[in-house]
């Protein structure tokens, strides 16, 4: 939820010195209801996280699975990020009318009803968007909704 993120960082000093400089200055402090709920998390029962990471380990490699079972579609498998980063350019030369990223997931939500985030990398000579992997392993819908339009 937007307002109830918190972070840290561990590094060595003269590289968290430097990022402080940055962080002070981009962000201010979160609400006090993130403050305590951060704390919990951090004080409370750490038995759930083992349990936790097998499940989004789970979720990761079968979402990165059914995406490269998608024509036009390469995904990579990623160390531990929450969003994948999939090549679409295949894709997008296969489509009749779909000329870029920004096209593609217009595409996507009129045929499909599936969102998915555009990524223009500028640095990257692929073309990527962003689905995110948690929701989409339980339910099927996504995937048959998504592969129809994408393997036109």
């Amino acid at each position: 939820m937007t307002g109830w993120r918190i972070g840290y960082a561990a590094g060595p000093a003269e590289i968290i010195k430097a990022m402080k400089k940055v962080q002070s200055q981009s962000t201010s402090n979160p609400v006090s209801i993130s403050q305590v709920a951060a704390q919990a998390a951090l004080e409370g029962p750490q038995e759930c996280i083992s349990e936790m990471l097998v499940a989004f380990k789970e979720r990761h490699d079968y979402v990165v699975d059914r995406l490269n079972k998608i024509p036009g579609v390469n995904c990579l498998p990623t160390d531990g990020t929450f969003y994948l980063l999939p090549g679409v350019q295949e894709a997008i030369k296969r489509i009749d009318g779909v000329s870029n990223d920004l096209d593609l997931a217009e595409h996507l939500i009129e045929k499909a009803g599936v969102a998915w985030c555009r990524d223009q990398l500028s640095v990257s000579p692929a073309i990527f968007v962003s689905p995110s992997p948690p929701a989409w392993r339980t339910s099927s819908v996504h995937w048959i909704g998504l592969r129809k339009p994408l393997a036109n």
